[in-house]
């Protein structure tokens, strides 16, 4: 298992470089704030594969500064809503980092059918997109970007 874990990481480190930018990569982001203003966040949608992923951005405060990023995904069956991603995403947040949240093709708020299919080789491809689409994001530190994903994410 380690191994597989190790390979997927070196395919994603190879596949994604500050230049690459993907041909359907739609950067939309909507002026929604949280509701709660301890814990501010925009909603995200960024294109993949011809459907459209919609997340969480947060943001520290201190837009003066390049902040390292942190992306994010659910693992099996689970959502951004109210489960235990978001509650990560708020802590690595707390922290000091900019925080990627975005749910899975065919799951939770981003497009997708089946719904509730799992391909691991789209969710690959969905962390390719969401590294990109972090390039276009102001205020983030382009080397420093790590993933992070719970259960089968």
């Amino acid at each position: 298992m380690k191994l597989y874990k190790s390979l997927l990481i070196i395919l994603i480190t190879i596949s994604c470089s500050p230049k690459e930018t993907s041909n359907n990569l739609a950067i939309i982001i909507n002026s929604q704030d949280s509701k709660d203003k301890e814990m501010a966040y925009k909603i995200i949608e960024f294109t993949f594969v011809g459907v459209r992923l919609r997340g969480r951005l947060y943001l520290p405060k201190n837009k003066s500064k390049e902040h390292p990023l942190v992306i994010m995904a659910h693992g099996f069956s689970a959502t951004i809503n109210g489960m235990v991603a978001d509650k990560y995403a708020e802590e690595f947040y707390k922290a000091g980092f900019a925080v990627l949240l975005y749910d899975h093709r065919n799951f939770g708020i981003s497009e997708g059918t089946p719904r509730q299919e799992l391909n691991y080789w789209m969710q690959c491809r969905g962390y390719i997109d969401a590294i990109n689409f972090a390039y276009t994001l102001k205020n983030i530190d382009k080397n420093k970007i790590a993933l992070w994903g719970d259960s089968i994410s």
